[in-house]
């Protein structure tokens, strides 16, 4: 028999939340094959085997959190017959993760990064339990388990915190807090931190007739395709915008790669297209739309979760005619689009009716003044009054 704990995935990750188990208890599994899904700080990641047998217990469920090296299930020798007492025995060994003798990890991220052993743990806690009580503040030791053999469930732990709040607030009825997702956490994390950047922003309205007319003879391409060949085109026409603040310097760089605000059922995800200015405009259509497929379904590689130089978001499908982007940690700029409307627009002096969009630009103020701002936002004004 041998352990399948949590593997790491990235250097910064800590914890992970199990989504769902892709194997079934007795099922073979082989090696390169994907045994479960992990949700991390960034985005869902699948984990394979490596190295055969098959799955005799599970020990986490999914939606559970675990710390990076805690045990999940308990798994054969392909050609291996087990019982339940001898799963029952590995169990209650809980080796130490620093031990040289501690079993091998099973599993690795199908992307990258380590696996390491299980942590030793003596209190009946279950592993959703365990996270959720760090989530609420609520001291193990205070709570008695309902589980099999005096087990703490998340439900116990539930039981303390309301009881906690209820001690602190005793005119809270009605009120409940629940745990944030680690990629709700890293968005939380993420806005707060932006604020700490000096940011302004530049608006403009623009005569769309041209990109509908555009979209319109070309169906193979969308509104959003031109938006990214706009960002890339003023990009390689001010390169001075491609930089970033890196440990009080100044950080060049050559590649265009663009941030794509991504709405998903799990939360906002920021997939980043690698290198956008080397691709034209169908090979690029083909790039963001299958990131963005992969960051929708949970398949995203590590380097496509971070790293991007500039952003686009596009709220305009949504109903959403202005507004004015936070900028993201890390970026020197983002482009936020609004909503596609006819509206009273001045041409030749005279007022006509014409598709309109606002867009709006927001910049990193260290990296980029108003100046250079706004030689950046008319390039990308040109940009897309000739796609």
């Amino acid at each position: 028999m041998f352990r399948i704990v949590l593997a790491r995935q990235g250097q910064t990750m800590e914890q992970g939340t199990i989504v769902r188990w892709l194997v079934e208890p007795g099922q073979a599994m082989n090696v390169g094959e994907e045994l479960y899904e992990i949700e991390t700080e960034k985005t869902i990641v699948p984990i394979e085997a490596t190295r055969p047998g098959r799955i005799v217990r599970f020990v986490a469920q999914p939606g559970d959190t675990v710390a990076v090296g805690a045990l999940l299930a308990v798994a054969a020798e392909p050609d291996e017959a087990v019982s339940e007492a001898q799963v029952d025995a590995l169990l209650a060994e809980s080796p130490d993760p620093a031990s040289p003798h501690g079993t091998a990890p099973a599993a690795t991220p199908s992307r990258g990064g380590t696996a390491t052993p299980a942590r030793d743990s003596k209190v009946p806690v279950s592993p959703k339990a365990r996270a959720l009580a760090a989530e609420l503040g609520v001291q193990l030791a205070e709570v008695t388990g309902s589980g099999p053999n005096g087990t703490i469930l998340p439900d116990d732990i539930r039981r303390a915190a309301s009881t906690m709040s209820a001690a602190s607030s005793p005119g809270a009825a009605g009120v409940r807090r629940t745990p944030l997702s680690p990629i709700a956490r890293t968005i939380v994390g993420a806005l707060e931190r932006a604020w700490q950047t000096p940011q302004f922003t530049q608006g403009i309205l623009v005569d769309a007739t041209a990109l509908v007319e555009a979209r319109n003879s070309q169906g193979d391409l969308g509104f959003m395709d031109y938006f990214l060949d706009a960002i890339v085109r003023a990009a390689r026409e001010v390169p001075e915008v491609l930089m970033r603040i890196v440990d009080h310097e100044l950080e060049h760089r050559e590649s265009i790669d663009i941030t794509v605000a991504t709405a998903t059922d799990r939360g906002l995800l920021v997939p980043v297209l690698r290198n956008a200015g080397a691709l034209d405009l169908r090979q690029r259509r083909d790039a963001w739309r299958a990131l963005v497929d992969r960051a929708r379904t949970g398949k995203l590689a590590a380097d496509e979760s971070a790293g991007g130089l500039l952003a686009l978001s596009n709220l305009g499908t949504r109903g959403v005619d202005y507004g004015t982007p936070l900028l993201p940690v890390g970026h020197s700029l983002i482009v936020f689009v609004g909503g596609l409307a006819t509206r009273p627009f001045v041409v030749d002096e005279r007022l006509e009716a014409r598709p309109t969009l606002h867009v709006a630009v927001t910049y990193d103020h260290r990296v980029v003044d108003g100046v250079l701002g706004s030689r950046y936002t008319g390039a990308l004004k040109s940009a897309l009054l000739s796609p």
